[in-house]
């Protein structure tokens, strides 16, 4: 398997996670359970190579994707393939990041998965041909090139939700959301409505997000921990609400996540 990474610098640093490449994955299954990572990400595949969405429950396909596609912020967990064959590029974009470069709320884009030219337009398809049209060395470079382009002519996220993103994602068991509105000036109302525009999801959803990717960080790779204690450190009642919240956003209980998560913090294999 080929995998590059790359973060890129100021101005994009403070709207995009990262950027990944690969090819030539061969994994011995061909469905993932897709964990909410906080992010919206965008996905280019650069062969023609369809890869699905299932039923969470029948693993039936119900959408099929082939050139490019946006997921949005998700609040529970997507079932989709596992990636094996594709050549694929995804942006995933900072909690609120991705706001500036798809002109519209970002909460048309919550749990849901749809063709980039939906957003986009034909802009999509003739980045796509450039990427294809160039070697492995230049991809970054390209799809640097083509999100300044559009941040320079874009509206940026508001001072104050990114203090509240930033707030949140720092303390997310602990956050006072009610604090964080007073402090913006803003009534409840105001603030959740430019929240869910901007980054894609209520605020109080934002922080059970954060919470539990924090959860997640905080388990992958250990092999038993001490779960009453570790409920209380996120600051849940009890161990069963923490289980309640942990299957809400993985279908699974911790320990069975454990059990059978994969080689990356957010994929489950299924079969």
């Amino acid at each position: 398997m080929i995998f590059q990474s790359f973060q890129p610098g100021p101005p994009l640093d403070q709207y995009v996670r990262d950027y990944v490449y690969y090819r030539d994955y061969r994994p011995d299954h061909k469905i993932d359970r897709l964990v909410p990572d906080g992010s919206v990400s965008l996905l280019i595949a650069l062969n023609d190579d369809p890869q699905y969405l299932f039923d969470n429950v029948t693993l039936e396909p119900v959408k099929k994707f082939q050139h490019s596609w946006l997921s949005g912020m998700q609040e529970t967990f997507l079932t989709i393939s596992s990636g094996s064959e594709v050549e694929m590029i995804v942006v995933s974009f900072l909690p609120g990041g991705c706001f500036p470069f798809v002109g519209m709320p970002v909460t048309e884009l919550r749990n849901q998965v749809i063709e980039t030219s939906v957003v986009f337009g034909r802009e999509i398809e003739d980045l796509r041909e450039r990427l294809g049209a160039t070697t492995t060395e230049f991809y970054f470079q390209i799809i640097t090139s083509w999100l300044l382009a559009k941040l320079y002519r874009a509206e940026t996220i508001s001072p104050v939700i990114r203090f509240g993103i930033d707030k949140i994602s720092s303390m997310p068991s602990k956050a006072a959301i009610a604090e964080i509105v007073d402090r913006s000036g803003y009534s409840s109302k105001q603030f959740i409505h430019l929240f869910k525009s901007q980054v894609g999801v209520t605020p109080k959803s934002f922080q059970r997000i954060s919470r539990f990717n924090k959860i997640l960080f905080e388990i992958f790779g250990k092999n038993s921990l001490n779960w009453i204690g570790l409920a209380d450190d996120f600051g849940y009642y009890d161990q069963s609400h923490f289980i309640k919240d942990f299957r809400n956003f993985s279908g699974i209980n911790p320990e069975l996540y454990l059990s059978s998560k994969g080689a990356y913090m957010h994929y489950v294999p299924i079969r």
